[in-house]
């Protein structure tokens, strides 16, 4: 049973919020347009770029010039709309010069319709033996994994 406290009192929260600003750089939020017609990047942490390879900020992934990273990352993102539901991907960035692990985990936002107006997500990579050097000026990546739809809590 949940108990009669509408809000966990703030004793209860385990999270180090000292320590969030470090995962910022790792986030990103995409709005969802025309029901996933197509997606617009409102937010591309600083990480983000030297991993895809670009900066979508301000960008709507329709004008994506590489077919790779635009026909990897739309599939991943119809499915969160679909499904309504987290997803969780652990797979990599693959770049011309690098295949960078990573785990990525896709949130739907919900509108007051319940349609899904935005994914909010988290990328950590795993830069064991790649330096950001390594990363900078070798293209467009490609998203390569399955995602798999998180069960309901």
């Amino acid at each position: 049973m949940a108990g009669t406290d509408p809000l966990p009192v703030r004793s209860r929260i385990k999270i180090d919020f000292t320590r969030l600003d470090a995962l910022l750089s790792n986030f990103f939020l995409v709005e969802v347009i025309d029901g996933g017609g197509d997606y617009y990047f409102k937010y591309f942490g600083d990480l983000m770029p030297e991993l895809c390879g670009i900066n979508l900020c301000g960008l709507h992934l329709s004008d994506v010039t590489s077919v790779a990273l635009r026909s990897s990352l739309k599939p991943a993102y119809d499915r969160v709309v679909r499904a309504r539901r987290p997803t969780y991907l652990a797979g990599h960035y693959v770049r011309p010069t690098a295949r960078i692990a990573i785990e990525r985990l896709q949130i739907p936002v919900l509108d007051d319709d319940g349609a899904v107006a935005a994914i909010w997500g988290l990328v950590i990579p795993d830069l064991r033996g790649h330096s950001r050097t390594d990363l900078a000026g070798d293209g467009p990546a490609r998203l390569d994994g399955n995602d798999e739809i998180l069960p309901p809590a």
